[in-house]
């Protein structure tokens, strides 16, 4: 399998680390992981990041880097009352959840979606015309660290820290540069092959069989992030099954299979992409 990504899902946070100062009810996280149990308003992002995300560091003193953190239910995202700071801030770090942000100007319209580990500043979308009216929707309860003023002060002086936030911004601009090459294609089903390789490189579950995809991916939903309309991906999902490269296995799972046949893999010039993604050439 590629090493460039984990084709596993993200392992939730442990309780030791950071202070709990609020409890509420377990979620998932999009992947089909181990429900989180302690969902906290405030967080050692330090903790967090480098001893419980990334298992290669080992955990020294440090001076703690408490950043605040806003739980989202399922639902339209009102960023400026749940996404602001009153002492100013320069971001949000997803820690758990899935968030879809949707963009239109007459008809066009596309999406992304981010996930855990994702850094994202939506205020900057304001700053252009084509993005400033960006619709946000969390499709999962999810959590986001408040990278504020205080926060930048507490973590000034953690060297690793800094790097660690600094890597996932690049990540999740890598990301957002590879989603777009998504709609770069003109037809439908290498969209979808696209996306679908996309998402199963990061969020997917090895099996014998393929890698399951456990992600809320309606038809509308797939319409929007391939920036098609729904009939034209129901179609292409169609011909996608009939040829055994997908497989919905639930309201919120897919199966991309190993079963290709070469005439399949021969009609879509993107198909050496899709393979080496999910590392189907080498299983």
């Amino acid at each position: 399998m590629p090493t460039r990504h984990k084709l596993t899902t993200v392992p939730p946070p442990q309780a030791q680390h950071g202070e709990c100062r609020e409890m509420t009810p377990s979620v998932r996280a999009p992947g089909g992981g181990q429900p989180y149990g302690n969902r906290r308003s405030v967080i050692d992002l330090g903790a967090f990041l480098l001893h419980e995300r990334d298992r290669r560091f080992t955990p020294v003193p440090a001076p703690r880097a408490d950043a605040r953190v806003v739980h989202l239910p399922p639902g339209p995202i009102e960023v400026q009352a749940r996404m602001r700071s009153p002492s100013g801030w320069t971001g949000h770090l997803i820690l758990d959840g899935l968030i879809l942000v949707h963009l239109d100007a007459g008809r066009a319209h596309t999406g992304w979606l981010i996930g855990a580990d994702d850094l994202v500043v939506p205020s900057d979308l304001e700053e252009l015309s084509l993005t400033a009216a960006s619709r946000w929707k969390a499709l999962v309860p999810t959590r986001l660290a408040v990278l504020d003023t205080a926060f930048t002060e507490r973590a000034a002086g953690h060297r690793k820290l800094v790097s660690a936030l600094v890597s996932a911004a690049a990540r999740t601009a890598s990301w957002l540069l590879a989603k777009s090459l998504v709609t770069a294609s003109p037809a439908v089903e290498e969209r979808l092959l696209l996306l679908f390789a996309l998402y199963g490189e990061r969020w997917g579950i090895v099996r014998s069989d393929g890698i399951l995809l456990k992600l809320p991916l309606t038809h509308e939903l797939l319409a929007t992030l391939c920036g098609v309309r729904r009939p034209s991906v129901t179609m292409a999902i169609r011909s996608l099954q009939t040829s055994g490269v997908l497989t919905r296995t639930g309201s919120d799972s897919w199966l991309l299979s190993h079963g290709a046949t070469p005439e399949t893999s021969a009609r879509h010039s993107c198909w050496p992409q899709y393979a080496r993604a999910l590392g189907l050439t080498a299983l």
